[in-house]
């Protein structure tokens, strides 16, 4: 697929490939006509500069059937360690044979304790940066001297605007908070196994549940691989169940 040699993908962005992998998958076994085969992607005018793609990069046979793993990996060891030998680096830090001679070693854990490798965006801590408070030090919302209303109390409802003017007038010490009262007029409350009203914001006379604001709000931008693939089909297709 486009797009699946992303190292950066997150867990969410894996399984959106895998299930649309999946569904183009069955679509091909029932219909093997419409597979395309393998087919080299257009890069236009930016291959020269792609390393893996450019053939005055590759040096020797390049064909994947003439090539010996084994003789592969020992030529590239056999290198790693001419120029290490050159450094300065201690001669026990790549003693390889001595190093993986432990099947439990592996240089994608080293650290073992849920620790991986990974590159950090931020620069190193600045020494002037006064440290983090403690958790003591922080003082509890119950000790500040305006009242919050409790958002989870199934006997207030709030109105989607009202819950953004009370979240922005949160932080104003000198403004109190009023107690807002429930809507005579509004509809009821969703109900059922597994329902939970305080799940639910009224919004023009209708509750609305926080995954949908939260949905529409900030992952609005987000489409879905496999759900909607046959919206993106204009012509040439035709309802197989009717």
């Amino acid at each position: 697929m486009i797009g699946g040699h992303n190292s950066g993908c997150s867990y969410t962005q894996v399984l959106n490939h895998l299930g649309a992998a999946k569904d183009i998958n069955g679509v091909f076994k029932w219909h093997p006509e419409l597979d395309p085969g393998h087919y080299h992607l257009k890069l236009g005018t930016q291959h020269n500069n792609v390393d893996h793609i450019n053939h005055d990069m590759w040096k020797g046979d390049i064909i994947s059937g003439c090539c010996d793993l084994p003789s592969a990996w020992q030529m590239g060891h056999n290198m790693s360690l001419s120029i290490l030998t050159g450094s300065q680096i201690d001669l026990v830090n790549f003693a390889f044979i001595t190093l993986f001679s432990d099947p439990a070693v592996n240089m994608l854990y080293p650290f073992s304790m849920n620790k991986y490798l990974g590159i950090s965006g931020e620069g190193p801590e600045d020494a002037s940066i006064p440290p983090v408070l403690l958790a003591s030090q922080i003082i509890e919302a119950s000790e500040l001297s305006f009242p919050l209303p409790d958002l989870n109390d199934e006997s207030t409802e709030l109105t989607f605007e009202e819950v953004l003017a009370a979240q922005s007038n949160s932080d104003l010490p000198s403004t109190s908070l009023h107690q807002v009262q429930s809507d005579p007029s509004a509809p009821p409350l969703p109900g059922g196994p597994g329902v939970h009203p305080e799940d639910y914001l009224l919004f023009k006379n209708h509750w609305i549940h926080k995954q949908t604001i939260c949905r529409l709000i900030i992952n609005k931008d987000f489409v879905s691989k496999s759900c909607n693939r046959l919206e993106h089909v204009h012509v040439g297709y035709t309802k197989v169940n009717k």
